[in-house]
């Protein structure tokens, strides 16, 4: 098998070639959210409610996140060049379908088929990722996966908003084919063979109930449910603090892109570095910090609303950081719990990631009907708060 950890290093002690896996993960991931900024173009165009239009990005999540680890067991021991080829050529094509589709049932059906064809391109590339990279710049590789899905949210997706206001809705769907197909060419000239020997079969879901993998993934769906809770309402906190609207809210938006960049980089040196317990103690607590300033900022006396929003952008900048800060650690530790099983792992990981955006966004809805929306981010302090707890309590000994 031709690794490419055989070839020369390159930026960050990495091989060349490893650096197109984040075309992939970039492709999916503006894939999944292109059409979010166009909701009100595309339902009145297809005749259909805006609760309807919104639940074409719900369906595609979710369909992801029951599809990634069942696919990840049925295709452990195929070569990632290839799984990964055709996962973005099957991106292309179902965008192919949403940009002609006649009525919102065939566009809703491109959605469902995109969820679970894209389940194949986001783990594989962490596993590519793994397997080519030197262990000790494992944890930068993977991160290096994971900025992929960044740049989408920076870079991707607000081109492809920009796009669909010019040329209609339908346009998005041609811009997101293009980008599946340039990264689906790229991985299938440039990547060499990589992995396919690990251990699958539906039999390796298993994994999921052991302890020590259902610790790691409860404790990613804990950190995006706590920062979710009130970063899924951003547009109405942006709003009732201070004063923002379109542009504005799209500018807060932009924050957590640049804080995901930092919060990468700093979680791939850690998991480098062999991350210790303490490492997500303190991740945990930054984000309970941070999302209780964005509740606190709603009782600060005196201070002019548009003020208001460079501390907003402050806490959201640092919130994601430490958010995705986490993604690396914690990837680098289910690979290091199941080596032989790591596709299956780190697809387990990206239903956990989904699990916890889905969890703080009904955290969230609760709490605005029940309460207001100026407590949901001590909700989500609250819980950040009791998986910081859990974390820095010691271990139990084991049972003779």
């Amino acid at each position: 098998m031709n690794k490419v950890s055989d070839q020369p290093a390159g930026p960050l002690g990495l091989p060349p070639r490893i650096f197109l896996l984040p075309l992939a993960s970039f492709a999916a991931a503006t894939e999944a959210f292109v059409y979010i900024g166009l909701l009100t173009e595309l339902t009145s165009d297809l005749g259909v409610s805006l609760a309807a239009g919104a639940s074409l990005a719900a369906v595609f999540t979710l369909v992801y996140a029951v599809s990634a680890p069942i696919l990840a067991s049925l295709t452990a021991g195929l070569d990632r060049k290839w799984v990964l080829t055709l996962g973005l050529l099957g991106v292309a094509l179902t965008n192919v379908v949403a940009a002609l589709a006649p009525n919102f049932a065939v566009l809703m059906a491109s959605r469902v088929t995109a969820g679970f064809v894209a389940a194949l391109v986001g783990p594989s590339a962490s596993v590519a990722a793994s397997h080519t990279a030197r262990p000790e710049h494992r944890g930068r590789a993977l991160a290096l996966v994971l900025a992929g899905t960044t740049l989408a949210f920076s870079l991707g997706i607000p081109i492809g908003s920009a796009i669909g206001g010019v040329f209609g809705w339908r346009s998005t769907g041609w811009f997101a084919t293009a980008i599946a197909v340039v990264a689906a060419a790229a991985i299938l000239a440039g990547l060499p063979r990589t992995g396919g020997a690990e251990r699958g079969g539906l039999a390796s879901l298993r994994l999921a109930l052991s302890p020590r993998i259902r610790i790691i993934l409860l404790q990613t769906t804990a950190a995006f449910g706590a920062t979710f809770s009130a970063v899924s309402l951003i547009g109405p906190i942006g709003e009732t603090l201070a004063g923002l609207e379109g542009g504005g809210v799209g500018l807060i938006q932009s924050f957590i892109g640049l804080g995901s960049i930092l919060g990468i980089i700093v979680g791939g040196r850690l998991a480098d570095g062999r991350p210790r317990r303490f490492d997500l103690v303190w991740i945990f607590l930054i984000i309970a910090v941070t999302q209780a300033a964005i509740s606190i900022l709603f009782y600060v006396p005196g201070m002019p609303s548009a003020l208001l929003a460079y501390p907003l952008a402050a806490s959201i900048f640092f919130g994601a950081a430490a958010l995705f800060a986490i993604g690396p650690i914690q990837q680098t530790r289910l690979i290091g719990a199941a080596p032989e099983q790591r596709m299956v792992a780190l697809a387990l990981h990206g239903t956990s990631i989904f699990l916890g955006q889905s969890l703080g966004a009904a955290l969230g809805a609760v709490t605005v009907a029940i309460t207001s929306l100026s407590w949901t981010g001590f909700v989500g302090a609250a819980l950040a708060t009791g998986a910081a707890l859990l974390l820095a309590a010691p271990p139990r000994p084991a049972r003779p």
